[in-house]
């Protein structure tokens, strides 16, 4: 004999009609987790700001001087390393 697998929606309504408090708690239960959800999610505005200048990875290898050259001219001038390489391409473009 084969044996049927009840749905949930078949479950809770056999539950309503043998048991209508048991019902009647769960039904509670649900509303009270629904209204639980209600805030947060997507709003207009939220999140980070996106920048107005967009930005592409970039992936080179270096010599491991030409690294720490750039790495301590960011640490010297407190700035990141992206910042440092930027500088030093703007100054090529100059020359």
């Amino acid at each position: 004999m084969e044996r049927k697998i009840k749905t949930i929606d078949e479950m809770l309504e056999e539950t309503r009609q043998k048991r209508p408090e048991a019902y009647e708690a769960i039904m509670k239960e649900v509303e009270t987790r629904k209204k639980k959800f209600e805030h947060g999610g997507k709003r207009q505005g939220a999140g980070r700001k996106s920048k107005e200048i967009t930005k592409v990875t970039f992936t080179k290898r270096l010599l491991p001087e030409t690294i720490a050259v750039l790495k301590d001219y960011a640490k010297e001038h407190d700035i990141n390393e992206t910042e440092a390489l930027e500088i030093a391409i703007s100054k090529l473009r100059q020359a």
